[in-house]
C-alpha cells in the first residue's frame, strides 16, 4: 500500500532554490548542443525553442540547446498543456504565438481573445454562461488531453533550467521524455502526482523555480514550481537515479508555499491533485465565478 504524506511547513526546510527562470545562466559553450538528444550539427537548431512554452506568455526566454526533432517532439505535450488550462488561458489574456481558442463542444460555445478582449460565440444555449452587471459565471469542458504529456511538458521546463552537472543522474528522465507513448511509466505512482492551486489574479509572464533536496528526507530530490495564468503547480522529477533509495510506501511530499498560499488573502487554500501517468484522453470541468464589482 502506497501512502503520500503532505507536508505544508517543511517546505524551506528540505529544499534549498537552485535555477529559476528570472536569472538562468545559460552554458555558452553549450550553444547548439542539443540538451535533450545530444544533436550538434547546426543546421539541426533552425527552429526556435523556448524554455518555457510560449503559450504561457513567456517570450524572452529563448533555448538554444534544443535540437528541431526534440523541439517537433515536446510541441505535442505542449500542445496538451494548452488544452490542460482550459477556459482559463482565454480568460487571463495571455497570448502565446497566438492568441489561443477554446472550444467547449458539450456547452455550445467557443470563446477566444483578441486585442478588444474576450470574446466568446454561443452556438445553443445551455446556461454554462452567465453575465451580469455583477458577476461572471462560467461552466466549461476542456478539450481532451493525455495527462502523461501534461506532466512530460512540466519535466522538460524543469530539466531547461537545471544545471548541467545535475543531468548526469537523470539519463532515464531524459529517456522517458524522449519517448511521447513510453511503456515504462508505473500507474499512479506517487513521484507523478501533480499539485495545482488557482489564483484569483492571473499572472501574464510564467514564472519557474526548481528546488533540490538538501538533506535526508524521504523526499524526491528535484521539484518544480510553476506559475502561469491562474495556476500554480508543483511536480516532482521522476526517474532520478538518487531517489532509487526512497521508500515509495511512505512517500513525503513537501508543498512549496507559493503554491499552497492564496496570493490575495496570503492564507492556506485548498488544492487538487492529480495522478499524471496515463496515455488516456482526459477532460476537465472547469467553473470560473468572479465578481464584476
Amino acid at each position: 500500500m502506497t501512502e503520500v504524506i503532505y507536508e505544508v511547513d517543511t517546505f524551506d526546510k528540505v529544499y534549498k532554490l537552485i535555477s529559476n527562470s528570472l536569472d538562468i545562466q545559460l552554458d555558452k559553450y553549450d550553444f547548439q548542443l542539443c540538451r535533450f538528444c545530444g544533436e550538434k550539427n547546426p543546421n539541426k537548431f533552425k527552429s526556435v525553442a523556448h524554455i518555457i512554452p510560449e503559450l504561457t506568455g513567456n517570450k524572452e526566454l529563448k533555448y538554444f540547446n534544443e535540437c528541431d526533432n526534440c523541439n517537433n517532439k515536446f510541441s505535442k505535450y505542449e500542445n496538451d498543456l494548452q488544452l490542460f488550462g482550459g477556459i482559463k488561458n482565454i480568460l487571463a489574456g495571455i497570448k502565446g504565438k497566438k492568441y489561443p481558442k477554446h472550444k467547449d463542444y458539450k456547452h455550445y460555445f467557443q470563446a477566444y481573445n483578441s486585442k478588444g478582449g474576450v470574446i466568446f460565440k454561443s452556438l445553443k444555449e445551455t446556461g454554462a454562461l452567465n453575465f451580469s452587471d455583477e458577476k461572471i459565471s462560467i461552466k466549461s469542458e476542456t478539450q481532451k488531453f493525455k495527462p502523461r504529456y501534461i506532466q512530460k511538458a512540466f519535466v522538460k521546463i524543469a530539466l531547461s533550467l537545471l544545471p548541467k552537472n545535475e543531468l548526469k543522474k537523470l539519463t532515464k528522465t531524459i529517456e522517458w521524455l524522449n519517448n511521447p507513448n513510453d511503456d515504462f511509466t508505473p500507474s499512479n505512482h506517487p513521484i507523478f502526482l501533480l499539485i495545482e492551486r488557482e489564483n484569483n489574479i492571473p499572472l501574464r509572464k510564467p514564472l519557474a523555480l526548481v528546488y533540490k533536496r538538501i538533506n535526508d528526507s524521504n523526499s524526491p530530490e528535484f521539484t518544480l514550481v510553476f506559475h502561469y495564468s491562474f495556476f500554480s503547480y508543483q511536480l516532482f522529477i521522476p526517474f532520478n537515479e538518487n531517489d532509487e533509495n526512497l521508500d515509495y510506501s511512505k512517500l513525503i511530499l513537501p508543498l512549496n508555499p507559493g503554491v499552497i498560499t492564496d496570493n490575495k488573502n496570503f492564507k492556506e487554500v485548498a488544492f487538487n491533485h492529480y495522478y499524471m501517468t496515463t496515455l488516456k484522453k482526459s477532460r476537465l470541468t472547469d467553473y470560473f465565478d468572479r465578481l464584476t464589482k
